[in-house]
């Protein structure tokens, strides 16, 4: 449920925002989503559609984007294109493992 974060991101560097935007720490929208309702195979394949959609946005921006750096709210430093891209590759490893550590018991 983090997609339109991590989407909305590209829009700050687009835009030039000197901040970028600040995730919902309350997780509501993951609250909302009724997950459990679905099926393993439907979340994959959304969760797969999501992040090719994210590649594909951050593979077309230009290099001026690519070197424009912005503040991440939470860790308080400047992030650019790139370091957004890794820190999200970093989160969806994160749950994933989780997920397989999960799947095994």
């Amino acid at each position: 449920d983090l997609e339109d974060l991590h989407e909305g991101r590209l829009d700050d560097f687009l835009t030039r925002k000197d901040m970028l935007r600040a995730a919902d720490m309350t997780n509501l929208q993951t609250e909302n989503a009724g997950h459990n309702d679905r099926s393993v195979e439907d979340l994959i394949s959304a969760f797969e559609a999501k992040r090719k959609k994210f590649i594909a946005r951050f593979l077309a921006l230009d290099d001026e984007t690519l070197i424009y750096k912005s503040i991440h709210p939470r860790l308080k430093v400047l992030m650019r294109p790139v370091d957004v891209a890794y820190f999200t590759a970093e989160h969806d490893d994160h749950h994933l493992a989780s997920i397989r550590s999960k799947s095994t018991m």
